[in-house]
């Protein structure tokens, strides 16, 4: 944090003295206003900083989680910007000359407005732009009972994220439960370091059930690894507050066990690993030991957070009729406009989003509810999934 500080000491200089040139601001009045914005930004990323610096509590509770996203924004969507009109100016002044000048600072100011524009978008409108994907799932040999049962997928709450608004999550619950779920399955991640971000929305997690009822599954970031001052004896007690919250929330909890559905005369199975480490390191479950050898159902469905278990594990998977899973987030970050989809969670992840069939099985990945990292989405809305089975004609 000290490191970032002067960083940010380093930047603001830069940007003053580049600033005070006839090549970036002719007008006064403009010029002032931007040092007046500049100096403002400033000041709000150092009081930032000293209250992350001055705070000695756990850090695994939502006010300090909010407070470290909060310096990521102002990174985003100011010292981003400066950065850029930094460099623009740097190269107008030792470079460009004369009217070559004028095109490249307008291009920098360009590029930083759509900056500012685009983080400040994501964090007020993108991050809880809830998006409802509905995908009808063609299975042959479905039993009859099953046919038109709703699914409802969600994943990566880190509920953190909505600590400064509690009614954007009350909102996701309510388009859940208009979705008319039979099942609604939860892919993990509920939290983003500890169990305390938890507590205070168990009871809006509880709003919502499934008509035949609900199951959730651990996340990578649900097991305490991400705790620097934890040791193993309190990331299990982690672990044991997180799975008494998915139970108290109303939904049957899974790791690396299943559970059963009867609806009608047919059998859905749900299986549930667990996704422990960071990335690239993450570490499975096994499905084959969380799942009885003879099981029978109808329907059988498994729950990974992490999508690449199905990628890496085409043998174990095989036996599942679907796969879902989350994780990626679509990395926040990125296109999605019909079928066209890009992000750079491609780089990591083969499938990052969406309904996925090989040879070897079906996988559907959900981009997620809350945020990570940073506190907006650019192009990558939250989600909330419904799968409908259907019978293959």
């Amino acid at each position: 944090m000290v490191l970032q500080f002067m960083l940010l000491l380093l930047l603001d200089t830069l940007f003053y003295f580049t600033l005070i040139k006839k090549e970036v601001i002719k007008n006064r009045k403009a010029l002032s206003v931007t040092l007046v914005l500049s100096a403002t930004h400033s000041g709000m990323m150092v009081v930032k900083i000293i209250q992350i610096l001055a705070y000695n509590g756990d850090i695994a509770v939502n006010e300090h989680i909010d407070n470290l996203l909060d310096l990521t924004l102002l990174f985003a969507a100011g010292s981003l910007p400066k950065l850029v009109l930094t460099i623009a100016s740097l190269v107008v002044r030792q470079g460009a000359k004369g009217r070559s000048a004028s095109p490249l600072m307008r291009a920098g100011w360009i590029t930083a407005s759509i900056i500012i524009i685009l983080v400040l978008s994501g964090t007020y409108r993108g991050r809880y732009n809830f998006t409802v994907e509905k995908i009808t799932l063609p299975v042959a040999g479905l039993h009859p009972d099953l046919c038109s049962l709703r699914i409802v997928l969600i994943s990566d709450l880190h509920l953190s994220s909505f600590h400064d608004n509690p009614d954007k999550l009350s909102k996701a619950m309510e388009i859940t439960e208009s979705l008319d779920p039979d099942i609604i399955v939860n892919a993990g991640d509920y939290v983003t370091i500890g169990w305390k971000e938890m507590v205070p929305f168990v009871e809006t997690l509880a709003s919502v059930k499934g008509r035949y009822g609900s199951v959730g599954i651990p996340g990578n970031h649900d097991t305490g690894i991400y705790h620097p001052l934890w040791n193993q004896e309190e990331m299990a007690d982690n672990r044991r507050r997180i799975k008494e919250m998915i139970i108290a929330s109303g939904s049957r909890y899974l790791s690396n066990s299943h559970t059963y559905f009867s609806i009608g005369d047919a059998i859905v199975s749900f299986t549930g690993i667990t996704s422990t480490g960071r990335i690239p390191d993450i570490i499975y479950g096994d499905s084959d030991l969380a799942r009885p050898t003879a099981d029978t159902a109808d329907f059988a469905v498994l729950i990974s957070h992490d999508p690449n278990y199905w990628i890496e594990n085409q043998q174990k998977v095989k036996s599942f009729d679907l796969t879902l899973a989350g994780h990626t987030h679509g990395m926040q970050l990125g296109l999605i406009a019909g079928k066209l989809r890009i992000s750079l969670a491609a780089i990591i992840f083969p499938v990052w989003n969406g309904l996925e069939k090989r040879d070897y099985g079906t996988l559907y990945v959900n981009r997620g509810l809350g945020t990570l990292g940073f506190p907006f989405r650019i192009g990558m809305p939250p989600e909330i999934t419904l799968i409908i089975l259907q019978g293959e004609s």
